[in-house]
């Protein structure tokens, strides 16, 4: 069974990380299909898109997770949601670097010539309107579409069944994926691990559009949600509190005052300052938020009115959470070794209409912002990010919950079916 099985993945999230796996194949015909089908919701776009982006910041010996990212990239461009090739020419840049990838093996060989070649030609159609839309066109009238390119994956693994035959090319196994042969082991066939299909998607009200993954030496963590985390056999000087919600840390004044320069240094380094105003905006008065320059104050806003302490830190697990920004989870565990699984805990402090708030200012774009900007405002504000013009709304009471049907009701006629999803 793959590793991201036993992490506490959604089930796009898991489809996009076997696709992307280091095996030495191709994804398969119907991993590709089920992904580009999942597209269509909206929240598991944003999943699958923030999956997708990391896996293609690879580098190094996990070229394959770049090559494979841009396979799966291709297809869902081309037989996905029309947001996709949306959000790809958005982002088009990110992919272009990709054109000067390097990457040669221990035997010598170039293996980064596959992604350098597969970027060049994603941009090349992102920049085609024509050739895209022709595209798209010919592979919704195609019954069976195969858009992986399935040359250069390599082969390292210990192969368990050989098939003698002198083809070079590659060759389907029973479930559809593709055997990519190498030198040295022409027509050799690798058993193709039997994937799990069964494991349901729990989206917890919140889209990790920056969701790191998680590296795969890290310890498995539980495979349910509702189970609170298990800490055993690690050795620290900081003890732990049972609770119903999983473990709480127990911790000095100078840990904890330890802990939230770890928290602010880290959102301060990523610029999640505005983000985090709106995650606050219930907790902390307006004129707090308006003051405050940095998430240090934010969090010492939070300790004067006992929303935080040494003793109960629930409201960063539920931070930690809602933002996505589970790599700090890491950074905490370099000092604090039990700091729990933020995703197998259930968020407390903030209500639910904050966490919707919260998967829209992920969710929507940069086009979506400028409609609903140029509905509003006139002149236009021009809003840097999605997280300032949701902070500038709730504060003209635009956006709030007594009113969020309306506001959900202007999405549709902006023709934001998507961003409405988010709300509702």
């Amino acid at each position: 069974m793959k590793k991201s099985f036993f992490k506490n993945y959604s089930l796009a999230e898991v489809k996009v990380r076997e696709a992307t796996s280091n095996d030495p194949w191709g994804p398969s015909s119907s991993i590709l299909s089920e992904i580009a089908e999942l597209t269509e919701n909206v929240v598991l776009f944003t999943e699958i898109m923030a999956m997708l982006w990391k896996r293609m910041n690879d580098h190094g010996k996990n070229w394959r997770h770049v090559y494979k990212a841009l396979i799966v990239l291709e297809y869902i461009i081309k037989k996905g949601s029309e947001r996709v090739a949306q959000q790809c020419k958005e982002n088009i840049f990110a992919i272009n670097t990709l054109k000067d990838f390097r990457f040669v093996d221990d035997n010598g060989k170039d293996q980064g010539v596959n992604v350098r070649e597969k970027s060049k030609h994603i941009v090349a159609l992102l920049k085609n309107d024509t050739q895209l839309k022709s595209e798209r066109s010919c592979v919704l009238k195609t019954n069976e579409t195969s858009a992986q390119s399935s040359h250069g994956l390599g082969s390292d693994r210990k192969k368990n069944k050989t098939e003698t035959g002198s083809s070079s090319s590659a060759s389907p196994t029973s479930n559809g994926a593709y055997h990519i042969p190498t030198a040295g082991s022409r027509g050799t066939q690798v058993n193709q691990p039997t994937s799990t299909t069964s494991q349901q998607s729990t989206i917890a009200g919140v889209l990790h559009a920056t969701h790191e993954p998680k590296s795969f030496n890290e310890t498995p963590a539980a495979s349910s949600s509702q189970q609170p985390v298990k800490v055993t056999s690690v050795v620290t000087s900081t003890p732990v509190m049972s609770s119903a919600f999983g473990p709480q840390i127990e911790m000095s004044e100078n840990d904890f005052c330890m802990l939230k320069s770890i928290v602010s240094n880290y959102y301060d380094r990523h610029g999640c300052l505005i983000m985090l105003k709106v995650l606050f905006a219930d907790l902390v008065r307006k004129h707090k938020l308006d003051s405050v320059t940095s998430t240090m104050d934010l969090l010492n806003a939070l300790a004067a009115s006992g929303d935080v302490s040494h003793d109960d830190i629930t409201i960063l697990y539920d931070t930690i959470n809602l933002t996505g920004h589970l790599a700090l989870q890491s950074e905490i565990r370099k000092q604090f070794q039990l700091f729990p699984d933020v995703k197998q805990r259930l968020v407390t402090r903030f209500t639910k209409y904050r966490q919707k708030i919260m998967q829209f200012g992920m969710g929507i774009g940069e086009q979506d912002v400028v409609k609903i900007d140029g509905y509003y405002n006139n002149p236009v504000m021009k809003y840097e990010s999605s997280w300032k013009m949701v902070y500038d709304l709730e504060y003209r009471q635009i956006i709030k919950e007594n009113k969020i049907k309306e506001f959900i009701a202007l999405l549709n006629d902006l023709n934001l079916p998507w961003a409405a999803e988010l709300l509702e």
